[in-house]
């Protein structure tokens, strides 16, 4: 019964942790009409929207987005072709520098470490007085006695090894959930960031009569409110500029 108690009380918090893990759905960043974009250009037959991500938007898609907000602006860019000309973007011909993508690692990591660690914390505050009550019952109502010699016994309870052992899986369950979790979520938010932000030496590429979304990481030092812009043309073979006045 009492076994049962812990394995039922552990359950109950491992549900509530994992219910706090959901997907961040980075892709809703897309979600916005051409005119909620704060600034656009014309280059070549292509029409490029832009704006900046807000603070709010960074909080709710980014760990340590505080961070993320102070060093880094997110660009929001899209490319409408109207044309049957196939143009690309290319990360490395931009006037703003963009980072590689392991600078994403920092900012797509998982709390679930954390989470199960303040959960294992609580579990064993709150454990603590049943194991110790059942310990000192243990001893008491069905004790066994060791001979250790020169008339002298020392009394464990019955059930003392496996009393430590509920005990200890049952506080230090969550944390290693945490751990796994954690490593799983981050792995599966860069997954899911990585394809979207462009990367340094990286291509997106703009099919004729589509438009295209991508987001774009770019430091903040350095970053003018007037910003040129450079698609290539596959059919002209050549670089086409544009200007992109953002209102900072």
């Amino acid at each position: 019964m009492k076994t049962s108690l812990f394995l039922r009380f552990s359950l109950a918090l491992c549900c509530l942790f994992l219910s706090g893990c959901g997907k961040r759905g980075l892709v809703n960043l897309y979600a916005r009409k051409n005119d909620q974009f704060v600034c656009s250009t014309s280059i070549g037959k292509a029409q490029v929207y832009a704006r900046l991500c807000s603070h709010k938007e960074i909080r709710s898609y980014f760990s340590h987005y505080e961070d993320l907000h102070h060093y880094y602006h997110l660009i929001h860019l899209r490319v409408d072709n109207s044309s049957f000309m196939r143009y690309s973007f290319y990360a490395d011909d931009q006037a703003f520098f963009v980072p590689p993508s392991v600078v994403l690692r920092k900012y797509t990591q998982s709390s679930a470490g954390s989470i199960g660690g303040i959960i294992s914390w609580v579990t064993t505050l709150l454990l603590l007085p049943f194991y110790a009550l059942n310990v000192v019952k243990g001893t008491v109502e069905n004790p066994y006695l060791v001979d250790t010699g020169n008339d002298q016994t020392i009394i464990i309870p019955r059930h003392f090894a496996l009393l430590t052992g509920l005990y200890t899986a049952t506080s230090l369950t969550p944390l290693f959930l945490g751990m796994v979790l954690q490593k799983s979520k981050s792995n599966k938010y860069f997954n899911e960031a990585n394809p979207l932000i462009v990367s340094q030496h990286e291509e997106r590429l703009i099919a004729p009569y589509k438009n295209r979304d991508m987001l774009i990481l770019t430091p903040r030092a350095g970053f003018h409110a007037s910003c040129p812009l450079v698609l290539y043309n596959h059919h002209k073979k050549a670089r086409e500029h544009g200007v992109l006045d953002f209102t900072l």
